[in-house]
């Protein structure tokens, strides 16, 4: 019963929790290793209202320290020290997703995959074409379970 009271109280008072955090999506990162800090950029919803996110990473002999801040409606003092740890493994999980995402759409030159594969072994080259065997088997079936 006290949680809820004390929930209650953060609601009136503008509270934010990572929850209240949606729609996230990476739209700027700077890795700045010499100066030992990194900061991004996201476009998000705070509870429901549409909102740019920066958040910085400094690192430190002893650890790191960690800013977020929202451009409209600043979250930094309404957010408790758990819950901006919470905010910050969310928008660490769209730069990991955004950063894998968006290298598997950056096209290779054709020439680049041949020259990859010219530079696989025989049991390397053997291995990767029996893998797209089994990935063009499994997408078959998987048609065919669908239809």
């Amino acid at each position: 019963m006290e949680d809820r009271n004390t929930e209650t109280k953060d609601i009136e008072q503008g509270m934010v929790i990572a929850a209240d955090v949606t729609d996230i999506r990476l739209t700027q990162a700077g890795y700045y290793w010499d100066a030992g800090y990194n900061e991004f950029d996201f476009s998000c919803k705070i509870n429901g209202e549409m909102d740019i996110l920066h958040m910085v990473q400094q690192r430190h002999d002893d650890g790191y320290g960690l800013v977020i801040r929202a451009e409209k409606n600043d979250i930094w003092d309404r957010i408790s020290g758990s819950e901006a740890f919470r905010l910050e493994e969310k928008l660490l999980d769209e730069v990991q997703y955004r950063s894998y995402h968006n290298r598997r759409e950056t096209p290779m030159k054709e020439m680049d995959y041949e020259e990859i594969f010219n530079c696989l072994s025989e049991q390397e080259k053997n291995e990767l074409l029996d893998r797209k065997k089994e990935f063009a088997k499994a997408a078959e079936i998987e048609l065919n379970i669908t239809e």
